[in-house]
């Protein structure tokens, strides 16, 4: 049994198909179909039943596929960690939320104690650094929303506030004033977030349990920056949700107004949450930059 065996049986399983397998692992089918056997003929057991509509795995391969799996893990653990030590960047993303308010905060405090590290830094949507933290491209990241995703854990390291922002005129300075229900901001021009936004997936959620969906708005604009979005709104072209931070940085340079949104009635806190990937092994860059910014190193275990 060696770790290319395993890594066929593997990547069959989790694709349901030979021919995906070698196309994952850069071998020919037969190549494919031939480790698997070796590995039966070595065990002495069927791993996989193959029919005329496919294959089924067996009980013996539902046993091993969960021990190669960990093998194949420990061996890219292994490699990353060992590599890591002439790798001297750390590749680190953030939604805009976090991007925008405190990820200079963590940036900071990591290179006061790793002046010898490079940093890349990706700010972008939750949606987009979630998929490269799965993907390996970002080692470690920050995001405004949990995104699905089966590679990557997802650690809450604080909490943030949705707020409406509206130009800074007397007609919102009096609907203000008068602290109407939130269903009635929900009637004005609307400036939404990106589809993959954080916030913009929290701005759902806010208006699904306010019996709201986003095709009931009157939307003017999707926009994936929020400086960009806050001077839309102060020029008057409509009104927007986004996070309390932003906008209490936008306010200092933009003519907007804050209107919040949490009352008896309504909630609109959400998590903020440290991501990273399970699977794939972490340098120890990456494991002290998660640290720092969950600030709990013991009930961490990465």
């Amino acid at each position: 049994m060696d770790i290319h065996q395993l890594e066929a049986f593997v990547n069959t399983v989790r694709y349901k198909s030979f021919s995906e397998a070698a196309n994952r692992l850069y071998l020919s089918q037969p190549t494919v179909s031939s480790h698997i056997r070796s590995l039966e003929s070595e065990l002495g057991t069927k791993l996989i039943n193959r029919t005329t509509k496919g294959f089924e795995i067996t009980e013996s391969g539902k046993k091993l596929y969960d021990y190669a799996e960990r093998i194949i893990s420990l061996r890219d653990k292994a490699v990353t960690e060992l590599i890591s030590d002439k790798d001297r960047t750390l590749h680190v993303g953030s939604s805009s939320v976090a991007g925008g308010s405190d990820l200079p905060e963590y940036l900071s405090e990591f290179q006061r104690s790793h002046p010898d590290i490079t940093l890349r830094v990706t700010i972008s949507d939750s949606k987009d650094i979630v998929e490269k933290v799965s993907d390996g491209i970002v080692e470690a990241g920050i995001v405004g929303s949990k995104i699905r995703s089966s590679d990557c854990v997802f650690i809450p390291i604080g909490t943030d506030e949705l707020v409406i922002v509206t130009p800074a005129t007397s007609y919102y300075s009096e609907l203000l004033e008068s602290a109407p229900p939130v269903e009635r901001i929900f009637g004005e021009p609307f400036i939404i977030r990106e589809d993959a936004s954080g916030t913009r997936l929290e701005t759902e959620y806010l208006l699904s349990r306010s019996g709201y969906a986003l095709k009931d708005m009157d939307i003017r604009a999707s926009v994936n920056n929020n400086n960009c979005l806050c001077r839309m709104v102060s020029r008057g072209m409509g009104i927007s949700i986004i996070s309390k931070k932003l906008a209490q940085s936008a306010k200092a340079v933009s003519d907007i107004l804050i209107y919040p949104i949490s009352d008896s009635e309504h909630s609109a806190s959400r998590s903020i949450y440290a991501v990273y990937n399970k699977k794939r092994g972490l340098k120890q860059a990456a494991k002290d930059f998660i640290d720092i910014v969950v600030k709990d190193r013991e009930a961490v275990d990465l």
